[in-house]
């Protein structure tokens, strides 16, 4: 960012809540500068203001005693100026991300943040490992930004502990499957509703779901 570049943040814009509140955090303590903030998902906005409000009216649901800390200026669509941009899923396999990675790998100004370890096989692998050309949309594209892997810092749940964690948990109205192949996904879904009772499905290409703070009460 002192270069004058952009960061790209691949993850899961739903969801996101976490990783918003850590940059808002860094941002306030004067650990990285204070930059536009790009969450470049309708979904993902629309996520964070539901879950803003439902923290307000303090649902028990949450189990959290923080707060979803929102940068400044949060916004949908990338400016022409320096700016952290989160977009895709964590993969960086499918969605918005790839125009980003097109766009940004190029530029030796910019940056590439991987959260968590990346799974085998994956563009965030390839990134990962320090490939200099990246396979985005039928064309290579060069890695001159630097990519900086946090693998360290988190460890995603396995199916096993996400199941355990579910079953001790009160069942939402639906559950999206959103993360990993369409295989493992189904599989674990069905799981979800087997082991958990949990409504759990995994949306097609191009599915909306309308999010809502109402709550059963």
């Amino acid at each position: 960012m002192n270069r004058g570049g952009s960061v790209l943040v691949p993850a899961a814009a739903v969801g996101a809540e976490g990783l918003l509140t850590m940059v808002d955090e860094l941002m306030a303590a004067g650990e990285i500068p204070k930059l536009p903030v790009v969450l470049d998902s309708p979904a993902g906005l629309s996520a964070v203001e539901v879950h803003q409000r439902a923290e307000r009216e303090r649902r028990p649901e949450l189990h959290r005693g923080g707060r979803v800390g929102v940068p400044a200026g949060l916004v949908e669509q990338v400016s022409d100026r320096p700016s952290i941009v989160v977009a895709g899923l964590a993969t960086a396999d499918s969605g918005r991300v790839l125009r980003h990675l097109a766009e940004m790998l190029p530029d030796p100004r910019n940056g590439v943040v991987l959260l968590g370890p990346p799974a085998p096989g994956t563009r965030a692998a390839q990134l990962a490992s320090g490939t200099r050309q990246l396979k985005v949309r039928g064309r290579y594209v060069p890695v001159r930004a630097e990519v900086t892997a946090l693998g360290s810092t988190g460890e995603f749940a396995g199916p096993a502990e996400t199941l355990d964690w579910a079953t001790a948990t009160r069942p939402p109205e639906t559950a999206f499957v959103i993360e990993g192949e369409a295989v493992a996904s189904e599989a674990f879904a069905k799981t979800l509703h087997a082991e958990a009772g949990w409504c759990a499905v995994v949306p097609e290409d191009g599915e909306r779901a309308v999010l809502s703070a109402t709550g059963r009460g």
